[in-house]
């Protein structure tokens, strides 16, 4: 129950304050149900993680807009025409 609680509360803690400046240069990856506290994971399952992370890493890097991030003062990423 503790675990739940814990993944629960982070959950909404990433959401809560999920930015549209930090949903813009966030890579979200699917962690195929394995949690962020499974600490006893086989070779098996960790090679998976690393295969999804690689596989959403592209994906995320082949959409990123760097014109598209503005931070929350208005501001984009030096030299990517973003914001002011």
């Amino acid at each position: 129950m503790a675990v739940d609680l814990f993944e629960t509360a982070t959950d909404a803690f990433d959401t809560r304050f999920a930015t549209h400046s930090t949903a813009v240069r966030t890579c979200e990856l699917d962690a195929d149900g394995i949690g962020t506290t499974d600490f006893g994971l086989t070779k098996e399952q960790k090679a998976e993680l690393v295969r999804l992370g690689r596989e959403g890493a592209r994906r995320f890097l082949t959409g990123f807009a760097p014109s598209e991030y503005v931070n929350s003062y208005g501001h984009g990423l030096a030299g990517s025409g973003g914001g002011r």
